[in-house]
């Protein structure tokens, strides 16, 4: 065994097996890992102002191994800039018990494809590692090469914020449903891109049952990316959290979303796909009860056969010879058998209506009603954040706003609805009663407990909502 191959790191040892086997393929650049240990574990924080996450990456500073520091590694490095060959630097963060949970690719010029292909080789080895951060230097084969780690791996967030890939590809990462967090602010997005990445969100793509947290803030998206966007949600019923502030959007694109958070009309289309989805669920609900009888008539006939062989070992060896034949045996052994088959295609049923549940479709009957021979759809109910501050909004928007939340107050559906927004930086003024009005509907959104904390605070709560719709 020769030097090399006894000094190869185990692949479950990421900060030194990464640049051992990018020094092995000979990749362009020097790969250095950071390693920092944390006292707890914070997930990726979208922020709600780009100006705020400014401000946070220049107060923070590393930490070292086996600090109690609990906030994460900031941007901020220690590695000389002077380096020649301008290395490859990642940072790997670790939680209490020392799994790999976050990677962070910070200031790099370009990401070589090599090194991600070596990443994935090791990523399933990491069972804890939920997220992915990169600010710089992706090109379009490096996020060709994410997307195809995603099915593989436990990886669920995933923050490109500053990226700026003239192919915009970003729509890639959405091919599954890994992904449960998309932050994609400053990545100088047009329409065309936004509509890329909403078609993955419609039914029945499969980012559309996993994505929850979409930020494409401060980007370059107009009332057209604003339409891609809720035409997505008219089907969508994931999507929790969408942050499309500083851009171009002005009323009519605002307009866009907002009627589809309330009652709306179905189109030819959407009434065929929703027969189409329900076909589907069927036939698949269809295909596993086959497959669980399969399963249940195997375990029935392995118990006879441990039974039977249990019962041959305490048989004497003297049994008495039976004379007679029983001419009804045959009858109840057929009785028997078609009741055995109704047991086990009962059991079958309970088994999978308990895996798949009930069928449930924005679409169905319990989110639709039908008028004049029109089929008419409650609404999204379940985006409950919307943040479309900064952009080029006025009073209109402020009161179809009030609209859209008196109207989702009154069905009182489950979800409620929008219960937190965002509009703070467009053309309105300080104050106003529609505001006002805004501001204690969102109030009576926030949950009892809250209230009764603060019973006699009622007026410094009302103020601390404002703040956030109101200010500029």
């Amino acid at each position: 065994m020769d030097h090399g191959e006894w000094a190869r790191p185990d692949p479950t040892d990421f900060d030194n097996f990464v640049p051992w086997a990018c020094n092995q393929l000979s990749v362009e650049s020097n790969v250095v890992v950071t390693r920092v240990a944390m006292s707890e574990y914070v997930s990726v924080v979208v922020s709600d102002r780009p100006e705020k996450s400014k401000k946070a990456r220049k107060s923070k500073t590393p930490s070292p191994i086996g600090s109690n520091h609990s906030s994460e590694y900031a941007m901020g490095t220690s590695i000389d800039d002077n380096i020649a060959d301008k290395p490859i630097r990642i940072h790997t963060v670790y939680d209490q018990s020392m799994h790999l949970v976050h990677i962070k690719f910070l200031k790099n010029e370009s990401i070589p494809q090599e090194v991600i292909k070596i990443i994935a080789l090791v990523i399933p080895m990491h069972k804890h590692l939920i997220s992915i951060t990169i600010d710089s230097g992706l090109r379009v084969h490096t996020i060709y090469e994410i997307s195809k780690i995603l099915p593989t791996s436990t990886i669920t967030e995933m923050c490109l914020d500053f990226t700026d890939v003239p192919e915009a590809n970003y729509h890639l990462l959405l091919n599954n449903n890994s992904l449960k967090l998309l932050s994609l602010a400053k990545c100088n997005l047009n329409d065309d891109v936004v509509q890329t990445i909403a078609e993955k969100l419609v039914l029945p793509s499969p980012a559309a049952k996993s994505l929850t947290i979409l930020n494409l803030a401060t980007n370059f998206i107009t009332d057209l990316g604003a339409k891609y966007l809720a035409e997505a949600l008219r089907s969508n019923r994931r999507l929790g959290y969408l942050n499309i502030s500083d851009n171009l959007i002005t009323d009519k694109g605002a307009s866009y979303i907002f009627d589809i958070l309330v009652e709306f009309p179905l189109t030819g289309q959407e009434y065929v796909d929703k027969k189409a989805r329900y076909a589907v669920y069927l036939k698949e609900k269809l295909d596993l009860v086959y497959t669980t009888i399969k399963d249940i008539k195997i375990m029935e006939r392995e118990k006879k056969v441990a039974k039977r062989r249990g019962v041959r070992s305490a048989i004497s060896s003297t049994t008495k010879r039976k004379t007679g034949k029983d001419t009804s045996k045959a009858d109840m052994t057929a009785k028997s058998r078609l009741n055995l088959e109704h047991a086990v295609r009962d059991k079958a049923d309970e088994i999978v209506e308990e895996m798949v549940g009930p069928y449930r479709d924005p679409f169905d009957r319990n989110n639709t009603i039908t008028r004049d021979g029109v089929v008419y759809c409650f609404g999204n109910n379940t985006l409950c954040y919307l943040n479309i501050a900064y952009n080029n909004l006025s009073l209109m928007s402020v009161e179809r706003l009030r609209d859209v939340l008196v109207t989702q107050t009154l069905w009182n559906r489950s979800p409620r609805g929008l219960i937190n927004v965002r509009i703070d930086g467009n053309y309105l003024p300080s104050w106003c009663p529609l505001l006002e009005e805004i501001d204690e509907i969102l109030e009576s959104q926030l949950p009892t407990v809250r209230k009764q904390s603060v019973p006699n605070k009622k007026k410094s709560a009302r103020s601390a909502v404002s703040r956030n719709i109101n200010s500029s």
